[in-house]
């Protein structure tokens, strides 16, 4: 991290035995020049892909998400009882731990199958697709999925809803 403050707190942590043990090397400087130097940009938005997930509307993600949805099979959709809807997702722990932030996620509510068996498959495909089960449901929430990952999403969900109908 970084630390702020007034000198006298700044100079007492420079005293400190482990100021050495932490000490920011060239290469973290070089790294952390280029994150500041994209955020001050006219358009920090292209080059950050965590800032770009965390700003999409949520237009553009039910968007993706019907996009998604429509290119899979109607009997696979069916099969996994496919939705979109709102949902909430949580930036992380840091400074914001109760904060969330609308998103769009595609749910599935299978019958033939539990939701953490289903979990596991998407976590056994290839790459692994990580989503959350909740009140007997799975949720692929796109604010954790990068546009440019849309179609390895869509594979994903006819992969694993082929699988599972071929077994039933």
């Amino acid at each position: 991290g970084i630390i702020v403050g007034k000198n006298k707190w700044i100079n007492l942590l420079r005293k400190n035995p482990l100021m050495r043990a932490v000490r920011c090397d060239k290469t973290t400087f070089a790294i952390l020049t280029w994150i500041l130097q994209n955020y001050i940009s006219t358009d920090p938005i292209p080059d950050i892909e965590t800032y770009s997930l965390f700003t999409s509307s949520v237009k553009e993600l039910r968007n993706r998400a019907q996009n998604i949805v429509s290119k899979v099979p109607k009997n696979i959709c069916n099969f996994l009882g496919i939705s979109i809807r709102d949902s909430k997702t949580e930036a992380g722990s840091g400074s914001m731990p109760t904060e969330t932030i609308p998103s769009i996620a595609i749910v599935m509510s299978p019958k033939q199958i539990s939701e953490a068996k289903l979990a596991k498959l998407f976590r056994l495909n290839n790459p692994p697709i990580i989503g959350y089960c909740k009140n007997g449901e799975f949720y692929l929430d796109l604010k954790a999925i990068c546009k440019d990952d849309s179609n390895l999403l869509t594979k994903a969900i006819i992969r694993v809803g082929s699988n599972i109908c071929e077994k039933s």
